[in-house]
């Protein structure tokens, strides 16, 4: 109780604060909605961000988005906003762009439900591969050294340097502390590395191996903690998942693409960690603009979001507004897949920028490593049908399918009936009539039919 009023009081004040900042020569402006009906309305300004304002009209706040318009006090809606741009440059949300960028939730891959993996997919049986070994380079059982500057098993774990009276410093860690990282700035090898295998560190210089037992830094190495970019427990300190073969050891199987199991998609839940697929901002608090004087929000995402959080940004920073474009294709383990662009990579995954829509908001996406099949370019035609990253929280579910079906007949002389709503290289998902999903294998298909629609 006490929170929450807390919560009110600072909502009150900040609002405040954001509407004396929005406020343009006075804090009453007309604006002009587009048709039909097309009208106009007046009233105080309580918020203005990049994607919209809200005024208060007869005691009541109105949203209003800068789509929906046509002009403000006169003025093109275009030109006021290139205005506003400027004039609340100090106040905007770095990291949602002044609330024109949405965070889609990487866990459910936006979709705002959580499918349990219920039953092992039959054709690899439960392994997640074929049985081909991964041939990536460095793959070791489907792991990778992570990339970070952190301790890795069978590398050096003995650092060398020279102090300010230049005199030769080391300083030795066992595999106890494996996935510790430190930051240091390499040099080239000064002296024998104590312990050699090949010069015993007993030559003047080091020689080509001394570099496998050692790290020359410039002075002292300094301990960071734990590595942030292997801090998962799984493949372990100091690797990462092989990006290949997904941390399997060999190449995915074509049926569950790695995951070892088919999803069920009647068992789907709501996504626990978003709201229908979408991450509210916690800079902003979904408003677009933050106080410059006000003192920094701890971020109140849990633990496991701090490092792809801290990526989003890094995307986000370097994010022109009008630069996405569909060049790339993201296939998921899941069977779905989705056309944007990649603005940014890091060892756990990469960030997928997705151009705005008619709304106009942008969006972006962190696709963790776990969850991608294959990333290609795009072919430049239009996303597959039921690959909409957010769905609408309204309509989070697809609808039945429409009243003409599509039959896809198999090799076997089977066939199904419903409506394809995913197709892919390697699946094809068909949604029956009674609302259930099937995953049908591409090389099992000999054809596909769809009835004629019915005339008007």
């Amino acid at each position: 109780m006490i929170l929450a009023r807390a919560w009110r009081v600072w909502a009150l004040v900040v609002g405040s604060c954001f509407a004396v900042e929005a406020a343009t020569g006075g804090d009453s402006v007309e604006v002009v909605v587009k048709g039909p009906p097309r009208r106009t309305l007046k009233g105080d300004v309580v918020r203005e961000n990049l994607k919209g304002l809200i005024l208060q009209i007869d005691g009541s706040p109105v949203s209003l988005k800068w789509t929906e318009l046509e002009s403000t006090d006169g003025q093109p809606v275009l030109e006021y906003v290139d205005k506003l741009k400027k004039r609340l440059k100090d106040v905007l949300c770095p990291d949602c762009k002044g609330g024109l960028v949405v965070v889609l939730c990487p866990e459910c891959l936006a979709t705002g439900e959580a499918p349990r993996l219920t039953r092992a997919c039959d054709k690899c049986k439960g392994t997640g591969t074929t049985g081909v070994p991964c041939k990536a380079k460095n793959c070791d059982d489907g792991k990778v050294p992570c990339t970070a500057n952190c301790l890795k098993k069978g590398g050096p774990h003995l650092f060398l340097w020279r102090a300010a009276d230049g005199s030769l410093r080391a300083c030795g860690y066992t595999d106890n502390h494996l996935g510790e990282a430190f930051e240091y700035k390499e040099v080239r090898p000064f002296m024998a590395a104590p312990g050699c295998p090949k010069c015993k560190g007993q030559g003047k210089s080091a020689c080509s191996d001394c570099t496998k037992v050692a790290i020359y830094t410039e002075t002292e190495p300094k301990s960071l903690g734990r590595c942030k970019v292997c801090i998962n427990p799984r493949p372990g300190p100091g690797w990462l998942a092989c990006p290949s073969c997904l941390g399997l050891g060999g190449l995915p199987c074509d049926t569950c693409l790695g995951a070892k199991a088919v999803p069920d998609p009647a068992s789907a839940t709501k996504c626990p960690y978003c709201k229908g697929g979408n991450y509210r901002c916690v800079t902003c608090q979904e408003t677009g603009l933050v106080d410059p004087k006000a003192p920094a929000r701890t971020s109140n995402y849990v633990d496991w979001a701090a490092v792809w959080t801290g990526e989003v940004r890094k995307a986000l920073a370097t994010l022109g507004e009008h630069s996405l474009s569909r060049t790339d294709r993201i296939s998921f383990r899941s069977g779905r897949s989705l056309e944007g662009k990649v603005l940014h990579k890091w060892p756990a995954g990469l960030i997928l920028g997705i151009p705005a829509e008619a709304n106009g908001d942008m969006k972006v996406l962190a696709v963790l490593n776990r969850h991608v099949f294959r990333v290609e370019a795009a072919k430049g035609s239009p996303a597959a049908p039921g690959t909409d990253p957010s769905p609408t929280p309204a309509d989070p579910k697809p609808g039945p399918p429409p009243a003409a079906p599509d039959t896809v007949v198999l090799k076997d002389g089977t066939s199904v009936t419903g409506k394809v709503v995913g197709k892919s290289e390697t699946l094809v998902v068909v949604q029956t009539p009674d609302g259930k999903f099937v995953k049908i294998e591409a090389d099992k298909v000999a054809e596909i039919r769809t009835a004629p629609k019915a005339p008007k």
